[in-house]
C-alpha cells in the first residue's frame, strides 16, 4: 500500500480497512524478483482479492490467455510442473494460484502444513 493525502472531493473512496487513504498495488515477480506484471491504481477500499480477480491479469489466468512458460520437470520423478501464483488469504485458491494453508497458529497446525507456509 501506499498511504497518501486525500484529495479534497475524494471521501472514503480510496480509505481502507486500516483507517487510511490507499492505492492497491498488485505485483508479480520471478524468482529473482524481477517485476513480470504490474496493476496500479485500485483504490484502498477494494480487497486484494477482488482486484485481481477483476483485473485484466486476473482475467487472463482465469480465461487461461496469459502467456507462461510450459510446464518444467523441476525433480525428475514428479513429471512437469506448471507455473503458478502464490498469493495470501486474500485470494480465491484456483489451480493457478496457491495460497498458505489456513491457520495462524503454528501449534496447531501439522508439521508439513506449517513448513509449506513458511516457504
Amino acid at each position: 500500500y501506499h498511504i497518501f493525502q486525500a484529495f479534497s472531493n475524494d471521501g472514503s473512496y480510496h480509505f481502507n480497512y486500516k483507517g487510511t487513504h490507499s492505492t492497491v498495488l498488485l505485483a508479480m515477480c520471478d524468482t529473482n524478483y524481477n517485476f513480470l506484471l504490474v496493476d496500479i491504481g485500485a483504490p484502498g477500499r477494494c480487497s486484494d482479492g477482488g482486484v485481481f480477480s477483476s483485473s485484466n491479469m486476473g482475467k487472463a489466468f482465469a480465461n487461461k490467455t496469459i502467456n507462461l512458460p510450459e510446464p518444467i520437470d523441476i525433480d525428475g520423478v514428479n513429471g512437469p510442473i506448471p507455473y503458478f501464483i502464490v498469493g495470501d488469504e486474500a485470494f480465491l485458491l484456483t489451480e493457478y494460484l496457491m495460497r498458505p494453508y489456513p491457520g495462524r497458529r503454528r501449534s496447531t497446525m501439522p508439521k508439513d502444513d506449517e513448513i509449506f507456509n513458511y516457504r
